[in-house]
C-alpha cells in the first residue's frame, strides 16, 4: 500500500514562465540588446539610460521604449513581446521554409505559376510596339505547373 502511495505522490510542479509574462519579455530584451551598456541602449532608444537599466532590471517597460527597442535593433515586435515567431523581419521566408515541407512548397510553387498568366483586364492594353496576347491555350509555364501540381497531389 505505501509503494502505491508512494508512486503516485503528487510532486510540485515546476514554475515555468509564460512567454507574454513580464519576465519573459525582460530575458528577450536583454538577449536583444546583446549585453550593450544601458548608455548605449539609451542613446539608440532615445530613452534616459537609467531608465533602461530600471526597464532591464524590475522596471514595466513602456510600449515606446519596446517600439523603440524594435525598431533600432531590427527586431520582431511579436518576438519581443509573445516569444514567437522569428527574431528578425527578415528571417521570415527562412522560418516559413523550415516550417514547410518540400510538397508544400512545391505545390504553391505550381499554383502561382498556374496564376501567372496575363490578367484579363490587361488583355488589350499596348506594351510598347505590343499587345498582350489573351490565350486560351496552356502556356509552357501553365503546363509545367500543372505537372508539377498533378505530381505532388499523386505522392
Amino acid at each position: 500500500m505505501s509503494d502505491i502511495r508512494t508512486a503516485l505522490r503528487i510532486t510540485e510542479p515546476v514554475e515555468t514562465k509564460p512567454a507574454c509574462s513580464l519576465d519573459a519579455i525582460r530575458d528577450r530584451l536583454r538577449l536583444a540588446v546583446n549585453g550593450e551598456s544601458c548608455r548605449r541602449i539609451g542613446l539608440r532608444t532615445k530613452t534616459h539610460p537609467e531608465t533602461v537599466r530600471r526597464y532591464l532590471s524590475n522596471g514595466h517597460p513602456s510600449v515606446t521604449f519596446l517600439s523603440e527597442i524594435a525598431r533600432s535593433y531590427g527586431i520582431s515586435c511579436e518576438w519581443l513581446l509573445l516569444g514567437t515567431g522569428p527574431i528578425r523581419p527578415q528571417d521570415v521566408a527562412a522560418e516559413v521554409l523550415r516550417a514547410t515541407s518540400l510538397p508544400g512548397l512545391l505545390q504553391c510553387i505550381a499554383e502561382k505559376l498556374a496564376t501567372a498568366e496575363c490578367q484579363p483586364e490587361h488583355a488589350e492594353r499596348p506594351v510598347g510596339r505590343f499587345r498582350y496576347a489573351s490565350t486560351t491555350n496552356p502556356t509552357p509555364a501553365r503546363r509545367a505547373a500543372a505537372n508539377v501540381l498533378n505530381q505532388c497531389t499523386s505522392t
